[in-house]
């Protein structure tokens, strides 16, 4: 029995963890006004903290779930520089009220559906999100000024088997 441990994450990548050296990245994020899609997702709140690691001005955590979105505010409610919104990345006219509203410097678009089964049910879903959402996020980034745009891409890939990385 002393034998058995926990699994972690990091046991099922087939992989050494690709890490990020703070030092390395700071410049590039400082003073930044950062808005991340997805915020309360898997990928996003872990992207989310790491902001903190760093010296940025802002970060602005957007979400459509408010558990997930609450969970954030918990944790860093008592760091002036965390703001949130509720919100859906279909919604075009929020998204562009969003990104006026903080000016960021960097949009990191994290927003996705996760659950490949119910993606293939309902592949309309997956379109609207993946692409309209997509579509929206950047639009806005774009009629905004902001110039940086990164894609956290998890659920599309370059030789999709799927619907959802078809879109």
């Amino acid at each position: 029995w002393n034998q058995i441990r926990e699994i972690k994450p990091e046991d099922l990548l087939g992989r050494e963890e690709v890490g990020f050296d703070l030092d390395k990245i700071s410049d590039y994020f400082f003073n930044k006004k950062i808005l991340i899609t997805g915020a309360g997702g898997s990928i996003g709140s872990e992207i989310t903290k790491h902001m903190f690691k760093l010296p940025v001005s802002q970060v602005v955590g957007l979400g459509h779930g408010e558990n997930s979105i609450y969970n954030l505010i918990e944790e860093f409610k008592t760091d002036s520089r965390f703001n949130y919104v509720i919100g859906d990345i279909k919604d075009k006219e929020k998204m562009y009220f969003v990104i006026n509203k903080y000016k960021p410097d960097i949009i990191i678009h994290a927003a996705a559906h996760k659950h490949l089964p119910l993606m293939e049910e309902f592949p309309d879903e997956s379109m609207k999100n993946n692409i309209i959402g997509t579509y929206n996020v950047l639009k806005g980034a774009i009629d905004n000024n902001v110039s940086k745009f990164l894609l956290i891409s998890t659920d599309k890939a370059v030789n999709p088997t799927s619907i959802m990385g078809a879109t």
